[in-house]
């Protein structure tokens, strides 16, 4: 009788592992090839090791499985699964009673109509990360926010991504203003600091700040700087993040 030992399952598991990851790299080159480019090796290896840990939590192991969940990841943020901006996401991705291949297919479904919302409803996502962070000046961003003139950050999400705060609940709403409070606070960020981290949440995803796809915004994030120049550094990042995804949309069109 042939034995197979515990030491060469685990070879097998890895290798299956690497060629799902050949395989999914390939398929996000094909499909969103100046994004991929822009990455760079280090960045899109942490991607797709991201995408095989989150996706194997809703039992996700097929190669359209991944591919679809890899899809959303870049579309909506890494950690969409989590983020209240999502609600629907994780009840349809963990839907009891459902194979795989049905919960990926019933998020599907909302997902697309969702990208199609945020495409319509409000215009270029582009232009808004453009607005807030390239048209501001920096300077008079932290000036103002002492004054208080400022909505309250549900109110401030809510103008600036209102086909978002459609389909958000209060709990939900109420979630991601507090983590973008506690983001800023923790980054030491300054006055207009939590605007910014909610614009960039509505942007890019709540999870931005750890997003491989995004490491210039976590790094200025994570700068060893007084608080006004960390935000002006947060606002410069972001600046300079709209103009390189304004290229990769460009170039993946």
């Amino acid at each position: 009788m042939f034995v197979i030992k515990k030491s060469q399952f685990d070879v097998f598991a890895s290798e299956r592992v690497k060629a799902f990851s050949r395989k999914l790299r390939q398929f996000l080159a094909d499909q969103f090839p100046e994004h991929v480019r822009r990455m760079g090796g280090e960045s899109l290896d942490s991607f797709i090791s991201l995408v095989l840990e989150r996706a194997k939590l809703y039992g996700f192991s097929t190669e359209r499985e991944l591919q679809i969940f890899a899809v959303y990841m870049i579309l909506l943020g890494v950690f969409f699964d989590d983020d209240p901006q999502y609600p629907w996401a994780k009840d349809r991705l963990s839907r009891p009673g459902l194979s795989p291949r049905q919960r990926i297919d019933l998020f599907r479904s909302r997902a697309e109509s969702a990208v199609v919302e945020l495409t319509r409803e409000n215009g270029s996502s582009v232009q808004r990360l453009f607005d807030q962070f390239l048209k501001l000046d920096p300077p008079r961003i932290v000036l103002a926010a002492s004054s208080g003139s400022y909505p309250s950050l549900i109110a401030w999400h809510t103008v600036l991504f209102p086909e978002k705060a459609a389909w958000m609940r209060m709990c939900d709403k109420e979630a991601l203003a507090g983590r973008a409070q506690s983001l800023a606070a923790m980054a030491g960020l300054a006055g207009v600091g939590e605007r910014l981290i909610v614009v960039a949440m509505g942007m890019l995803g709540a999870g931005f700040a750890d997003d491989p796809q995004f490491p210039a915004l976590g790094k200025a994030l994570r700068a060893n700087l007084p608080a006004d120049e960390k935000t002006l550094e947060f606002a410069k990042a972001g600046h300079t993040l709209a103009i390189d995804w304004a290229a990769r949309l460009e170039g993946n069109a």
